[in-house]
């Protein structure tokens, strides 16, 4: 009687915590979820040893990239992997550049135009940002962080560096931060650049190998523009869905016919991206580590990427 007085009594306070929104209960010296954060001389040790690293690293080799703009309103998405190479942008009009041109739609209105890659100059604006990553590294940071993190996909290590805030090229540069995802032997396999500019709350690009690559929200942005437009039927399916599924999703993109909208669009000749990357020599022409070394084959196994950054890296508090 005893027993399943208690047994009772621990199903009652059971359900009263799960409806007063409790968070989960976390046992001593012990994090959420199985996360465990180390030191700081663990932390500081495997920082040095990042900043080795990254002192031989080559641009050339990490031309994979996904930039990220947002702000209250607006956001802009500039994906380039080896399947996909994508550009989002989100507001009162919606754009999408995929497969050489560029969409617009805003209400029933849908406009076009033909345009190159090169002209929306994100390979140039990733290889500029890799110098802004190797300045950081050369400064002291304010704060290290270790964290081994069991359920993240891929890479579960990640080491975040926070630095003060500092003037780069004439702008102020607020809350930057570098975050790093690892394996077990402390190697890197990406990286991601943050900070806070102007209107743009937050600023991301992240650095991976192209070869192989592919981003899953990449491919959610154009299934959700096509599915807007009436291009396609089946509805965006979950992350766990597109990592499980890979070759289902790849048809239905596949399958997708955008040529069949230039009937209903008008072709603009002043169409253009609402957000033109540029750097401070304002030229559109990106240096030979991003613009001239793309894979011309397509591996049959494509690394994915984590839903990348938000999924995989946790926003500071401003």
């Amino acid at each position: 009687m005893k027993r399943t007085s208690v047994l009772l009594l621990a199903a009652i306070s059971g359900l009263l915590c799960l409806f007063a929104g409790c968070r989960p209960i976390t046992l001593p010296n012990r994090e959420p979820f199985g996360e465990e954060t180390y030191s700081a001389t663990e932390a500081q040790a495997v920082y040095e040893q990042v900043c080795t690293d990254m002192e031989e690293a080559e641009c050339s080799n990490w031309y994979g990239y996904l930039i990220t703009f947002r702000g209250n309103t607006v956001e802009h998405d500039f994906y380039h992997t080896e399947e996909y190479s994508v550009a989002w942008h989100e507001g009162t009009e919606d754009y999408l550049w995929y497969q050489e041109r560029l969409y617009s739609t805003a209400g029933d209105f849908i406009s076009y135009r033909d345009m190159a890659w090169e002209e929306l100059q994100a390979d140039k604006y990733a290889a500029h940002q890799w110098k802004f990553a190797q300045e950081l590294l050369a400064k002291e940071p304010e704060k290290l962080e270790y964290k081994y993190i069991p359920m993240a996909s891929g890479e579960q290590y990640l080491l975040t560096a926070e630095y003060g805030e500092l003037e780069w090229e004439e702008k102020t540069r607020k809350f930057p931060e570098l975050y790093f995802r690892l394996d077990e032997k402390k190697n890197f396999y990406g990286f991601t650049l943050r900070w806070s500019e102007g209107a743009w709350s937050v600023i991301d690009v992240g650095y991976f190998p192209y070869e192989g690559s592919t981003d899953l929200q990449a491919e959610r942005k154009v299934w959700s523009f096509a599915q807007d437009l009436g291009l396609i039927g089946e509805a965006v399916p979950d992350i766990s869905t597109q990592q499980e599924n890979r070759e289902w999703c790849q048809s239905v993109i596949a399958d997708i016919d955008f040529d069949s909208l230039l009937e209903r669009a008008q072709y603009r000749e002043d169409l253009t991206f609402p957000e033109l990357l540029s750097t401070p020599d304002g030229s559109s022409e990106g240096p030979a580590p991003f613009g001239q070394q793309r894979s011309e084959g397509r591996s049959s196994r494509k690394r994915l990427l984590p839903p990348f950054p938000e999924a995989s890296i946790p926003f500071r508090n401003r």
